[in-house]
């Protein structure tokens, strides 16, 4: 007969956080599935992260670009000019989302499910002024991973 310590234990296991859009681990938990579940909620509210039994067999990527790298990411890809060309259309046509940009290029950390959020708003537009952006979600995540490596 199982003791109550022995049905705790038994119910504990290790829950792994996976990001939605690029599939590379974010954080794990050990816990209960509801114990999981809420620190999923309390650590991600709900920012493009799910559980999952398994680790993903993508290599782990920084969730976080601190403003230097993020710039370096804006340069090495080229999108300093997209931003840019999106930052002078939408002064003209649109001043709540070129003050909401200009904001968020001020930040003091960057999150790559954020910046992919971000990204997916404004595609349509970038992609009406600059056909040839690189910029899926793929491309972003691959940039990503370079600049949080990058000797700066």
């Amino acid at each position: 007969m199982a003791t109550e310590s022995e049905g705790i234990l038994m119910s504990q296991q290790e829950f792994f956080f996976v990001d939605n859009a690029t599939g590379a681990l974010r954080g794990s938990f050990v816990g209960s599935a509801d114990e999981a579940a809420a620190h999923l909620v309390a650590e991600f509210a709900g920012g493009g992260v799910s559980i999952a039994n398994e680790p993903p067999d993508a290599p782990a990527i920084a969730p976080v670009l601190s403003p230097v790298r993020f710039e370096w990411l804006l340069a090495y890809t080229g999108l300093d000019d997209v931003w840019e060309a999106l930052m002078a259309t939408l002064k003209e046509t649109d001043r709540v989302a070129f003050a909401t940009l200009k904001a968020q290029r001020a930040k003091t950390q960057f999150h790559l499910s954020v910046t992919l959020a971000v990204v997916d708003q404004y595609r349509d537009q970038v992609m009406a002024l600059m056909p040839d952006a690189q910029i899926s979600n793929a491309d972003i995540t691959a940039a990503w991973a370079l600049a949080a490596e990058a000797q700066v």
